[in-house]
């Protein structure tokens, strides 16, 4: 399960964390909004295929007091994943095709961090989506409704910029809290596919 939490944590996109609203400077969406809203964020995010990005990831545990921050870089293209911790020390994740093919929870998993890059995920029917606004851009409430994703999160929140793509993720656990934040990010940029290979 702790490999899983790690995973989903990777479901995080882009851009720097400057100017993000608080819950009480957020506007409700009403429903007509709300599909104006998604629609608009998958229209952005429709044409991504590839991105690279440097990220810091900050992590918050009630039985810790210190922050635990850790940065790197993420690659992505044609559905694979490659997360580089670079800083306080170097590890990485691949997404393994293979292995998911065969262990259902982690194809699950897998499968939401790419709709994350693409937006698609605000259509899931594994989340219960609730829009605001902080005046521009969008901020998304997604509430797992299935059993083995409500075991690893009780909320996710996606801070989408004027450009209506993801500018920073929240993940909310019974035990504290991850916030990643992606900057410098390169859209639909050639990638070198031995990025993506797993190390044997």
């Amino acid at each position: 399960m702790g490999r899983l939490r790690n995973i989903l944590a990777l479901s995080v996109l882009w851009l720097s964390a400057v100017g993000f609203a608080s819950a009480q400077d957020l506007k409700l969406l009403s429903g007509a909004e709300t599909q104006k809203a998604v629609a608009a964020i998958n229209s952005a995010n429709a044409g991504v295929k590839s991105l690279q990005a440097d990220f810091i990831q900050v992590k918050e545990m009630t039985i810790v007091k210190e922050r635990m921050v850790s940065s790197g870089k993420m690659y992505f293209q044609d559905g694979e994943l490659r997360w580089e911790y670079t800083r306080p020390s170097r590890s990485v994740f691949v997404t393994d095709k293979d292995k998911m093919k065969s262990n259902r929870m982690l194809k699950g998993v897998a499968d939401m961090m790419v709709s994350s890059v693409t937006g698609i995920n605000l259509n899931d029917p594994s989340f219960k989506v609730t829009m605001y606004s902080p005046g521009k851009g969008y901020v998304a409430e997604l509430v797992p409704l299935k059993r083995e994703l409500k075991q690893m999160f009780s909320l996710i929140r996606l801070h989408f910029g004027p450009d209506d793509r993801v500018r920073q993720v929240e993940l909310e656990e019974s035990q504290g809290r991850t916030v990643i934040t992606l900057s410098d990010v390169k859209y639909n940029v050639s990638l070198d596919p031995g990025l993506f290979k797993v190390a044997e």
